[in-house]
C-alpha cells in the first residue's frame, strides 16, 4: 500500500529536494515519475490511517514544502492506493485533465487572506459617523437601570450598523480581488469586524505587494476610523481550493 500526497509536474527537478527521504505517513517521502506527472507518496504498510493531529499536520507540512517550490495538485488527507502502478493507470486515464490543472496553476500559489479591523474602534467609529446612533449614545449616558430597554435597542442598532458597514467594505475589497487575481474564494466572516476571509490564487512571490495594496485600500475604507486593519496572509499552501481532480481510490474514513 502507498499513502498519497499529490502530484507535481513531470519536469519538476526533485533530485536532492530536502523533503525526499524524510519521515512521512507510513514510510519516508518519495517521488516517482509517470508520463504527465510525478507522484508524491510514501510506503504505507498500515491500511488504517486515523486522522490524528500529528498525521494531519504532517500531511499538510509535506504538501506545503513542495508547494513552496513546485506546482502541486494536492490530495486530501487519508488517500491510499494498492501500488504505484495503480496510480500510473489512473494518471494515464486523466492525463489531459491533469495537464490542464498544471497549466492553470503554473507559477501560482494559494494563500489564505484575512483582513480584520480593531473591534472596539470599529464600533466606536459607527457611533461617530452615524448621527442617530451618536445622539442616542449621548442620551444613554444619563440613564440608569430604567433605560435597560433603550440600551438593548441601541446595541441592536449599533450591531446592524456595523454589519452593514462591514458588508460594504467586504464587497469593495472582494470586487478588487476578483478582478485582479487569478483565483478568489470568499469564506464566511469569523467575526463582526472581519471584512475578508478568503483563499487566493496569486503569482508566486507577489504576496508582499498584494498585502501593501490591500492595506492602502482598507485604510481608505476607514471602517475603524484612524485605526488600521490587520492583514494576515498565510501560505503558500496546497491549492485545495482551486484543484478539481477525482480518483476512484480508497479514502480512509474519518
Amino acid at each position: 500500500m502507498i499513502y498519497l500526497y499529490g502530484f507535481i509536474p513531470p519536469d519538476s527537478e526533485t533530485d536532492g529536494f530536502h523533503v525526499l527521504g524524510s519521515p512521512g505517513i507510513g514510510g519516508t517521502v518519495s517521488v516517482t515519475a509517470f508520463p504527465g506527472a510525478k507522484l508524491i507518496y510514501s510506503d504505507c504498510p498500515d491500511t488504517d490511517i486515523l486522522p490524528k493531529r500529528r498525521f494531519l499536520l504532517l500531511h499538510t507540512k509535506i504538501l506545503e514544502a513542495f508547494s513552496a517550490h513546485f506546482t502541486v495538485l494536492p490530495m486530501r488527507f487519508g488517500m491510499i492506493a494498492e501500488s504505484v502502478d495503480q496510480i500510473a493507470d489512473m494518471v494515464s486515464n486523466q492525463r489531459d485533465a491533469i495537464s490542464k490543472q498544471f497549466t492553470t496553476l503554473s507559477g501560482l500559489v494559494e494563500f489564505n487572506l484575512k483582513i480584520d479591523f480593531p473591534h472596539e474602534a470599529t464600533f466606536l467609529n459607527q457611533v461617530a459617523v452615524n448621527p442617530s446612533l451618536r445622539h442616542e449614545h449621548q442620551a444613554l449616558k444619563t440613564l440608569g437601570p430604567a433605560g435597560a430597554s433603550r440600551f438593548a435597542d441601541f446595541g441592536r442598532r449599533l450591531g446592524e450598523s456595523v454589519e452593514q458597514a462591514r458588508a460594504q467594505a467586504q464587497d469593495t475589497l472582494a470586487r478588487y480581488l476578483e478582478e485582479t487575481l487569478p483565483g478568489f474564494v470568499q469564506k464566511n466572516a469569523e467575526s463582526p469586524v472581519q471584512v475578508i476571509n478568503s483563499d487566493l490564487l496569486i503569482e508566486r512571490g507577489t504576496e508582499d505587494a498584494l498585502a501593501a495594496k490591500l492595506n492602502g485600500l482598507a485604510k481608505e475604507i476607514a471602517l475603524a476610523g484612524e485605526e488600521e486593519p490587520t492583514i494576515t496572509l498565510i501560505g503558500p499552501e496546497p491549492p485545495f481550493s482551486f484543484v478539481s481532480l477525482t480518483f476512484s481510490i480508497h479514502e480512509q474514513a474519518a
